[in-house]
């Protein structure tokens, strides 16, 4: 569809408006669809206040408004607005009128504007108004009605978006942020909250509200994808403590699908256009001049704000608070710390959302990466393990290692040169049907060399293993694979039993089994070299086979 003619035919028009008003939500929302006609129709407001939500039920005028130029929506000078949705009109700008003429509430009225709106139709308005400018104390008296109403939002694009598409009648490939948000919120059981999005990230808040500040810039963000950016502007946008502050941004801005889009809205003023989505948006958004864009940012390239993690532990006590359970709440609170976005999946309030990598344990050598828990690029021994266990060199398989640590719910996080499986439980369910008993053979080998090693700092006086790096008796394997290999056993301990790897065998049966020889080698070795060199481990070797574990500790105290 073109954009060109003076009228979009798909966005509201007049009886779209009157329909709207008869829903009960109505009175709130009017006040802030007129407080964006004002603001997009007159670029010299400099007073303007308008309640909203339930302030717009409390007393006083609904709205006051100071411009240095008048426009066909907004009087020059200073005016007092009234709003209503009703469907008597008259009656209530009657109401209206007679109330405010006697009781101005301290307002000048020789100096002021009274305006009354209704998104009705005010049947012979012109002659309702000249009937009370006759020995009137207000200077001027203006009706705007639902025609008045649709002319304003055909002169402000923005505005006329916004509100066809929080009536369900969305065009031209935009959403209003508030109108995202809604929908992205109720997405997890518990929804998000603005706070939940923030928590840890108050820095990067009072950043982006300070950019905000300007009218014109791009303001770039760095994050793991699209959605995560969209929910932090709009989270910043509703913690908003002044309210016509948080209502003039949030009546402004607007989620860019579409390329069209913004030529359609290059000229509009006053708009806060968010564009984290296709690369093309980007170079079309470098043609405007008069906007405040806000891009998303590789995670590689520089940003205005690279957006942090949630944190995790008070991330689990507004959960707490909303009435989770705290092993649940702990849980969700650490697929949050990665993006929203997994912790939605995990939260689902329908159908689970499936994660981009549920394809990833088709390949032989993210299976095994994951079984190995985690490792150090920097430790050759930690490479030789990988390379052993797929049969291939690590440079062979590194690209897609790095495939799968990108995007917003990835399968592996990288710090650096370390490595490590993001979520081991939340992946559990689609890497259990994958599992092979090859794969598990493979891994036990890994298990006997690197948890069965012995840890070289032994050989150093007590005082001294603290520096063992220093005298070169460090390990061989980092800590990093011994204790994902560790967390692999005591996975499949705890969630293995419905793997069958054949022979009659499960994966449960599989970790039993390695924690018995692995305990079983420790017992026999004289020295205790063994025991000692498990003990950053032992915790999770006894969570895989709580049995074995006994057995070998009671096996090995009457030796």
């Amino acid at each position: 569809m073109g954009l060109a003619g003076p009228r979009l035919p798909h966005l509201a028009d007049a009886e779209d408006i009157i329909q709207w008003a008869q829903r009960i939500t109505s009175r709130a929302d009017l006040a802030r669809l007129v407080r964006s006609l004002i603001e997009q129709t007159n670029d010299q407001v400099v007073t303007l206040e308008m309640r909203a939500g339930e302030g717009a039920e409390a007393p006083g005028y609904d709205g006051i408004v100071e411009a240095t130029k008048g426009t066909a929506f907004v009087p020059k000078g200073r005016s007092v607005w009234e709003l209503g949705t009703g469907g008597d009109p008259r009656e209530k700008a009657s109401d209206d009128y007679r109330e405010r003429t006697k009781r101005p509430l301290g307002i000048d009225q020789a100096n002021t504007t009274i305006v009354f709106v209704t998104p009705r139709r005010f049947e012979d308005k012109q002659a309702w108004i000249d009937r009370r400018r006759r020995g009137s104390p207000w200077p001027d008296i203006k009706v705007f009605d639902v025609d008045n109403i649709e002319e304003a939002l055909e002169q402000a694009p923005g505005a006329h978006l916004i509100f066809s598409d929080r009536i369900n009648k969305p065009a031209l490939g935009v959403k209003g942020i508030e109108k995202w948000w809604e929908g992205f919120c109720r997405a997890s059981n518990p929804p998000l909250t603005a706070e939940m999005v923030l928590v840890g990230r108050e820095n990067d808040a009072a950043k982006l509200t300070s950019l905000l500040e300007q009218e014109v810039r791009q303001t770039t963000i760095s994050s793991s994808g699209p959605d995560e950016v969209l929910a932090f502007v709009a989270a910043v946008l509703l913690s908003e403590a002044d309210e016509d502050r948080r209502m003039g941004l949030l009546g402004r801005t607007l989620i860019v699908y579409e390329p069209h889009a913004l030529r359609f809205l290059e000229h509009t003023a006053k708009l806060l256009i968010l564009l984290p989505f296709d690369e093309s948006l980007h170079r079309e958004a470098q043609l405007l001049r008069s906007h405040h864009l806000v891009l998303l940012a590789p995670l590689e390239s520089p940003a205005d704000i690279r957006l942090g993690r949630i944190d995790q532990q008070r991330f689990a006590q507004l959960l707490e608070a909303a009435g989770v359970q705290a092993q649940r709440a702990s849980m969700l609170a650490g697929a949050a710390s990665r993006s929203l976005v997994a912790f939605q999946r995990q939260a689902a309030t329908g159908i689970p959302l499936r994660p981009e990598w549920t394809a990833s344990f088709r390949s032989r050598a993210l299976r095994l990466a994951w079984l190995t828990g985690g490792w150090n690029e920097d430790r050759s021994g930690d490479l030789d393990v990988l390379s052993g266990l797929v049969g291939r060199r690590y440079e062979e398989f590194a690209a897609e290692l790095g495939d799968a640590a990108r995007g917003i719910d990835p399968l592996f996080t990288r710090v650096g040169v370390v490595w490590g499986v993001a979520s081991p439980e939340a992946a559990w369910e689609f890497a259990a049907p994958l599992i092979e008993r090859a794969d598990l053979d493979a891994v036990g080998r890994a298990i006997e060399i690197v948890l069965g090693a012995i840890d070289p700092a032994l050989d150093l006086p007590m005082d001294q293993r603290w520096a063992s790096a220093i005298y070169g008796k460090s390990r061989i394997h980092s800590t990093s694979l011994r204790n994902g290999l560790a967390t692999t056993v005591a996975l499949l301990g705890a969630y293995g039993e419905a793997v069958d790897i054949g022979g009659g065998a499960s994966a449960r049966n599989w970790a039993q089994l390695n924690v018995r020889r692995l305990l079983q080698r420790a017992n026999i070795d004289d020295s205790g070299e063994l025991w000692a060199s498990l003990n950053d481990v032992l915790p999770l070797l006894a969570e895989a086979g709580p049995d074995e574990f006994v057995s070998a500790v009671m096996t090995g105290a009457s030796e």
